[in-house]
């Protein structure tokens, strides 16, 4: 049995964001430099018998399917990118050709997490083809990108996830999931392979409608079994990404939570339509497959997802399903303080702001707008004629709020003099 892995972690779908792509993590997703010779197998690339195993590392940040390059500005280093992930994978299937993969009764897994998973699953009609008397299975690991559109936060009346971008990103600005597929065909189209897309898929979804084949939501009805497929209903990436941060995705308020069901919804709907296997827990995961202690952690309505895979390698062609049904986010799983903390910052947050509010304009100093009452108390208090107002009893913030000052400079011609003069109005 051969194993085949890709490698996830996002992508880039324009130059501006690959610029900033680079910025952010160097040449980790950008360029196999200073990669380790060895990395620790764990979860699926450890627990089984491989003959060989071919796990290839994320230097395109293509999701393992384009082979283009993309120039950038005159005086920039590098000069240009290069986008090579369809050239990687061809190269992964010689190597394992190399090392005996193409007998008869032999078995290849596909597999992959995250972005990786993506480009399996849009890969795996193709790589069947390419090795005809090999049994290929594929295993999906957080593969589902859904059109659910970037959080707008109710309270703050924005999205505090475009907010983010705006402010901190501006190379990438943030767009929704769906906007993401769509920039990245516009960028990418000429060297993408039209049996990316599938053929079936391609067919259901023609024209302007044809992005939907590469956005798991829709694509997994097309794909043809054997594959098992892993998606948490609370996708840790996808909804962190979505609502700006694993902060907000955690937030107990009630837009948030609303939102997060929403999400959730959207995913079940679409694991219904597949034809592989399914697995799929309520917890907020992303990417089981690399992990031992995720591979092998059970929750509740579900096993482990090793005891999926050890039932799916047992007998691919039998169709089952694990999906937790409990209510709530985040359900029933194990406590892990990496997915909780989210939770419980925003929760301590949300209680303790007004008070860091007040606490803040208490130290802050009058405002020059501020009501002659509120100047003559802090006038006062400085004097030491007055006890100093506590926290609790600070005016209301529109008490504090801009007003038309007492003193204004009218300027004026006069009507017999050559020059400007001044002076000041009386209070009104």
């Amino acid at each position: 049995m051969f194993l085949l892995y890709l490698e996830g972690g996002y992508w880039c779908f324009n130059l501006a964001s690959c610029d900033q792509r680079s910025a952010d993590f160097g040449a980790r997703y950008m360029s196999s430099q200073g990669w380790p010779d060895t990395i620790a197998a764990e979860g699926l690339l450890s627990r089984y018998d491989y003959s060989e195993i071919a796990y290839v590392y994320y230097c395109s940040s293509d999701a393992h399917v384009a082979n283009q390059t993309l120039t950038r500005a005159p005086g920039s280093i590098p000069a240009e990118w290069q986008f090579r992930g369809r050239v990687v994978i061809n190269a992964a299937l010689k190597f394992l050709r190399m090392r005996g993969l193409g007998a008869n009764d032999q078995r290849l897994i596909l597999s992959g997490g995250s972005s990786g998973a993506r480009g399996a699953m849009w890969l795996y009609e193709d790589i069947k083809e390419e090795v005809p008397n090999v049994e290929v299975l594929g295993i999906f690991d957080s593969p589902l990108w859904t059109t659910q559109p970037v959080f707008e936060d109710e309270f703050l009346g924005f999205s505090p996830a475009r907010w983010y971008s705006k402010n901190y990103r501006p190379a990438l600005f943030h767009v929704s999931l769906e906007e993401n597929v769509k920039l990245f065909i516009d960028t990418f189209q000429r060297s993408l392979s039209p049996s990316i897309y599938g053929k079936e898929c391609s067919n259901f979804y023609a024209g302007h409608e044809r992005w939907k084949c590469l956005l798991g939501e829709y694509r997994i009805r097309f794909v043809k079994a054997p594959y098992l497929v892993s998606a948490s209903q609370y996708d840790g990436f996808a909804l962190s990404y979505s609502m700006g941060g694993p902060q907000l995705a955690c937030s107990p308020t009630a837009a948030a939570s609303r939102y997060r069901e929403s999400f959730r919804s959207t995913i079940r709907k679409s694991l219904a339509t597949a034809h592989g296997s399914v697995f799929s827990t309520a917890c907020y995961r992303h990417v089981m497959t690399t992990s031992n202690k995720e591979y092998a952690a059970a929750s509740k309505g579900c096993p482990a997802l090793s005891v999926a895979v050890d039932r799916f390698l047992e007998s691919p062609h039998t169709k089952f399903s694990y999906i937790a049904n409990c209510q709530g986010f985040d359900c029933g799983c194990p406590g892990d303080f990496y997915y909780l903390y989210g939770f419980f910052f925003a929760a301590v947050a949300a209680v303790l702001a007004p008070f860091f509010v007040r606490l803040v304009a208490k130290k802050t100093p009058p405002h020059p707008f501020a009501t002659t009452a509120e100047l003559r108390r802090r006038r006062l208090v400085a004097a030491g004629s007055a006890r100093p107002r506590r926290w609790w009893r600070l005016p209301p913030p529109e008490a504090l709020a801009p007003r038309r000052p007492r003193e204004l400079l009218e300027i004026h011609l006069a009507l017999n003099q050559n020059q400007t003069t001044t002076r000041p109005l009386q209070n009104r």
